[in-house]
């Protein structure tokens, strides 16, 4: 930077340093300057450092555990997850799980168990919503006939 004047404000740099949303390529970009200069001139300007990379998403233990225990394997585990093998087996030893012996074959592939979820899930709309229909007696005869020979 020295010798050179810069054809944009603090300002403005700083609201695209500070963005999360943007990652130091992209504002590298937008400014005209390599990745390691944004660094340069953000040290420059007293801004905090950013981390590089792309962000980790969080997924929850509760998927991982029921992945696990319904088969699914730890590749594709992993691949859902966006993380390696290493910190998967890391997180099974606090679930209670343990490591699948050697040559352990998939019961299910991740589509399947994905499918298995999504059953679920719209079985327990469907009864809560038939329960709701018959708490407000909005169903027709039939099914209240069906009721009765239940009772009988």
């Amino acid at each position: 930077m020295a010798g050179r004047s810069l054809s944009f404000s603090r300002a403005e740099f700083a609201a695209a340093w500070n963005d999360p949303q943007l990652t130091r390529a992209e504002i590298a970009e937008r400014f005209g300057m390599s990745e390691l200069h944004t660094w340069r001139v953000a040290k420059r300007f007293g801004l905090p450092p950013r981390k590089i990379g792309p962000r980790l998403k969080r997924v929850p233990d509760a998927f991982i555990r029921a992945a696990w225990l319904a088969g699914v394997s730890a590749g594709e585990i992993c691949e859902a997850a966006g993380i390696v093998p290493d910190t998967l087996y890391a997180r099974l030893e606090p679930l209670g799980l343990s490591r699948r012996g050697p040559g352990a074959r998939p019961k299910m592939t991740l589509a399947e168990f994905r499918a298995v979820l999504l059953r679920a899930r719209l079985g327990r709309a469907a009864r809560e919503e038939q329960a709701a229909l018959l708490n407000a007696e909005m169903v027709d005869g039939r099914q209240d006939a069906r009721w009765h020979r239940r009772a009988a």
